[in-house]
């Protein structure tokens, strides 16, 4: 085709849209909803696997954690607190292959007050020596628990980032005295930001504490753990996890006593099960809001469809003058799908915009996280070129295939 008839056609296009300034408008906004709703979608999707993927990081490739309980088969009113320091040491004596041990208590809610302020942190947790290590969860600043620190049951703590701004908002607060549920102590670090929550609970929101000062002064029980964290070498290679697994499971079995016929009362996982956890949840939620965005296009397609066969009725005459002016087939029908693709791209950058605007909005509120990539940019153009595309191809081939006699008499 040669160009001046291509920038003809474009030129007659936009005059027809202007034109028809009710029918575009109807068409941009359905195409923008459309569009809208998969640019969030993508977008969330893109933010739940890059969470995934540092949820693992974070949790530590080599690491096996154990939770006491068993949240499957366990009756009401059970106690979850079913790992004990009898279980730390049966592991240690058992699996040479290991590199740290780490048992760890916890609980939801503490009353954090420091600096003239008060401030009720989502959970607190007790940890043996070299923390971060352990735990793969570094200090931005301070120092970590020592051998002697939990020997001796100090009264230091480390401070999560969220609980250190909350109190101290940009003043240092290494060395300060905190009261921990009217407890003093003194902060000896700050936790770095990990930026996750779970189950409402702000990871970046607790105190940490040795775990003989927690166990001696919070009214927790002395015998029993919440966890227990089994590390191995960082050069362990992940096909050997599920062994590793097994072991600790057999080993915290024996040291329960259990026979072959009952249940475990603990649940080992890995950053394997936390990633398959999260992909199958990725799925469904995919599942479930790929319907809705597939139902988007689908309306807006009709929608679009449906206008345009309007439109052709109602330019009868245009295109009997135009066809008997001289306009071929080709030229008729490029017309009509430059109009249909104009709006579906005018509409993709509206619905972009929106997309990226209410998922900024409900990132910053923390109903979900985002993350903009070029793939997000070519499912929002593809996908609007695409309802442009099929949707108006018949009724541009309605027009096109119009005889000039006809559409003339049509229009009288």
């Amino acid at each position: 085709m040669h160009p001046i008839i291509f920038i003809r056609s474009f030129h007659l296009a936009l005059v027809s849209l202007w034109r028809f300034k009710l029918r575009s408008v109807l068409i941009l906004v359905a195409v923008a909803l459309a569009v809208m709703a998969l640019t969030i979608i993508v977008a969330t999707m893109e933010g739940a696997e890059r969470k995934a993927e540092e949820l693992a990081v974070n949790f530590g490739p080599t690491a096996v954690n154990v939770v006491g309980g068993d949240v499957t088969g366990q009756t009401l009113g059970t106690s979850p607190l079913t790992l004990t320091w009898d279980d730390v040491r049966a592991l240690q004596a058992h699996l040479p292959d290991v590199e740290r041990i780490s048992p760890y208590l916890y609980r939801l809610g503490v009353v954090v007050q420091g600096n003239g302020k008060t401030h009720v942190a989502d959970a607190l947790g007790g940890s043996g020596p070299d923390h971060w290590l352990h735990w793969a969860w570094p200090l931005q600043k301070g120092q970590d628990f020592t051998a002697d620190d939990i020997k001796y049951s100090r009264r230091v703590c480390f401070l999560g980032d969220i609980t250190a701004e909350r109190l101290f908002g940009d003043k240092d607060p290494i060395g300060e005295v905190v009261l921990v549920d009217s407890i003093p102590f003194v902060v000896q670090g700050v936790h770095a930001p990990l930026g996750m929550a779970s189950g409402g609970e702000e990871m970046d929101d607790r105190v940490t504490v040795p775990i003989t000062t927690m166990a001696g002064r919070f009214n927790i029980s002395r015998q029993h753990l919440l966890q227990i964290r089994v590390t191995y070498p960082s050069h362990t290679p992940s096909s050997a996890m599920p062994g590793y697994v097994e072991a600790v499971r057999s080993v915290l079995r024996e040291s329960h006593g259990f026979s072959e016929t009952q249940e475990d009362d603990f649940i080992p996982f890995t950053a394997g099960d936390v990633l398959q956890f999260v992909s199958l949840l990725k799925g469904g939620v995919l599942l479930f809001l790929g319907a809705t965005v597939v139902t988007s296009i689908l309306v807006s397609g009709f929608v679009l469809a449906n206008l345009f066969h309007l439109s052709v009725a109602e330019r009868k005459t245009e295109i009997g003058l135009k066809k008997a002016l001289g306009a071929n087939r080709s030229a008729i029908l490029l017309q009509f799908m430059l109009e249909s693709l104009l709006l579906c791209v005018f509409g993709a950058v509206l619905g972009l915009v929106a997309g990226v605007c209410i998922s900024y909005v409900m990132e910053r509120f923390g109903f979900l996280s985002i993350v903009l990539s070029p793939e997000l940019f070519l499912w929002a153009f593809g996908g609007a070129c695409c309802i442009g595309f099929f949707f108006a191809l018949r009724p541009a081939r309605v027009a096109a295939d119009m005889p000039p006699v006809v559409a003339l008499k049509g229009g009288a």
